[in-house]
């Protein structure tokens, strides 16, 4: 919308302005008078573009599209914590039993903590660090404070892959879509709607039942 408003063609507008008998060649006191307004001018409409491309849905990033999706009821989707398996053993290879809820481990750069027993010496812990660092670690965990017999403890699977905050990109299509679709009364979208503000549904499929 701007592209023609640079600095030349601001200086040029604005010595067209001045009588042509007065000196306008660079360095004489119009010109030089001119310049910097022309300059400020300049970076005026450089701040207007930016605001223009900050309110719009389809050049709004950031903070900027959540404040203007947030107008539909739609929110970007957090990034979300992986959910990992772990095995417990003693020195002699067995499983143990002693470890409690909300007891702590560290590795791979991430730290977990015990949120479920699943079997005798298999726990599930969650990494503390939200998003996809959590997908990519498997091996040896070590106690961040003491734990009575144990001797091993190794992460063997990840049962719920971390996922990172949804992108700009994913955001303004459903801010988009909300404009073909409406969700109401149980509708189709509706229950997408529905399904996920779950956390942990990063997608879904409604099938109609049909009466």
């Amino acid at each position: 919308m701007y592209e023609n408003f640079t600095y030349e063609n601001l200086l040029n507008e604005k010595l067209k302005l001045i009588n042509d008998n007065i000196d306008k060649r660079q360095g004489s006191v119009i010109y030089d008078t001119l310049a910097p307004n022309s300059a400020e001018s300049v970076q005026m409409y450089m701040n207007m573009s930016m605001l223009m491309d900050r309110t719009f849905a389809d050049t709004a990033t950031g903070e900027d599209l959540d404040r203007r999706v947030w107008e539909r009821n739609i929110k970007r989707q957090d990034a979300t914590n992986a959910v990992v398996k772990a095995v417990f053993t003693d020195e002699s290879g067995e499983y143990i039993n002693s470890i409690n809820i909300g007891d702590r481990f560290s590795g791979g750069g991430n730290d977990y903590a015990v949120t479920e027993k699943i079997s005798d010496g298999c726990y599930k812990l969650l990494c503390e660090k939200a998003g996809e660092v959590g997908n990519l670690y498997k091996g040896t965990i070590l106690p961040i404070e003491y734990v009575e017999g144990l001797l091993k403890a190794e992460i063997t699977d990840i049962i719920i892959y971390g996922e990172e905050a949804e992108s700009d990109e994913s955001l303004r299509q459903r801010y988009f879509n909300s404009f073909e679709t409406k969700a109401f009364g149980g509708n189709i979208e509706d229950y997408k709607r529905l399904l996920k503000e779950i956390d942990g549904v990063g997608g879904c499929k409604v099938f109609p039942a049909y009466y």
